[in-house]
């Protein structure tokens, strides 16, 4: 298999990254193209613990930054009770489920599960809640502990987004978040 991939913008070193023998061994990310169930059950088997939902693209700079963000975070508090659900959404052309299993070997932390939404349909089911727009990206979702995802999901306590203009109030610049998510952590483990 030959993988090509424009990663360079976040992180990767080379620009064009070619693996013939497959894909590396980097975690691979459920896809929700048939249905959310997935990432619903992994929210609700983590009831005990505070979670987050990532929606980001795995080529987009500005979500290469959220991506270092949770990096710091999980980094700054290793014993932290969280599980991250890091949510791919194919948003530039270079963006596909194998894009995200490169960029997900740098969250290689136990506590981080990654799905592959190509449609967009958890985007835009859990933004109806939390955003004056159709769809999120580039947006974290921080949940407390003992909520559950039934039909509809659960409110957020916290919402950190960097999509500019919309919802000015939850709006986090790429520095602030890793000590935002640091902080909302250890308020929830308390």
């Amino acid at each position: 298999m030959l993988l090509l991939a424009s990663m360079g913008m976040v992180g990767l070193e080379s620009c064009a990254v070619v693996h013939p023998e497959g894909l590396p061994d980097g975690p691979a990310a459920q896809s929700l193209a048939a249905n959310l169930d997935a990432l619903r059950e992994d929210f609700n088997a983590n009831t005990e613990r505070a979670r987050v939902v990532a929606f980001l693209s795995p080529t987009c700079p500005y979500s290469g930054q959220s991506i270092d963000a949770l990096e710091e975070a999980l980094r700054m508090e290793p014993d932290a009770d969280v599980r991250v659900l890091v949510v791919w959404l194919d948003e530039l052309p270079e963006d596909c489920i194998d894009a995200g299993r490169l960029v997900a070997m740098r969250l290689s932390d136990r506590r981080v599960g990654f799905y592959h939404d190509d449609r967009r349909r958890a985007s835009m089911v859990l933004a109806r809640q939390v955003l004056p727009t159709a769809a999120v990206s580039r947006t974290l979702l921080c949940y407390e502990p003992g909520v559950e995802w039934h039909e509809e999901p659960p409110q957020p306590v916290r919402v950190a987004h960097q999509m500019g203009r919309i919802a000015p109030h939850d709006y986090c610049p790429p520095e602030q978040l890793p000590q935002v998510l640091s902080d909302e952590w250890r308020v929830r483990a308390n």
